[in-house]
């Protein structure tokens, strides 16, 4: 009896943890979707290996002074954001620079469709958000 507890408390513990792996394996890290997304963008605006080098310089450059302006703390929040805005903004002109017009055309077509899927998104978790509200004060 008791090394039958003792196996089942040990089959238990491997299904968990084989569960767990499981879901750290399904889940892709930060760094895999980044690249994920760069790929997508290289095969969909068809770079050239300057224009993927290009870029990928301006994207650290970008990274190192989002990280600048995030950690200023002379900046307000009102300030951190409106220097956001104008590096976007900038960025996308350096952007614009180094593409072609066809794939300039292409990237602001990709970016108008992922703004899209992102309101749709959004707007279905409000919706759920609402539901999910009105359930609870109809429970109080």
């Amino acid at each position: 009896m008791k090394t039958l507890k003792i196996s089942m408390v040990i089959l238990a513990m491997s299904l968990s943890a084989a569960g767990f792996s499981q879901v750290n394996d399904a889940k892709f890290s930060k760094q895999d979707r980044k690249e994920d997304r760069s790929e997508r963008m290289v095969e969909k605006l068809d770079l050239t290996d300057i224009q993927r080098k290009q870029i990928a310089t301006m994207r650290e450059e970008n990274r190192v002074e989002r990280q600048k302006i995030k950690n200023d703390m002379s900046l307000d929040q009102t300030s951190k954001r409106a220097a956001m805005q104008n590096m976007r903004k900038n960025n996308q002109l350096k952007m614009n620079e180094v593409l072609s017009s066809e794939q300039s055309v292409k990237l602001a077509e990709m970016r108008s469709e992922k703004r899209q899927n992102n309101i749709k998104q959004r707007a279905g978790k409000d919706s759920k958000k609402r539901q999910t509200t009105r359930k609870t004060r109809a429970n109080n």
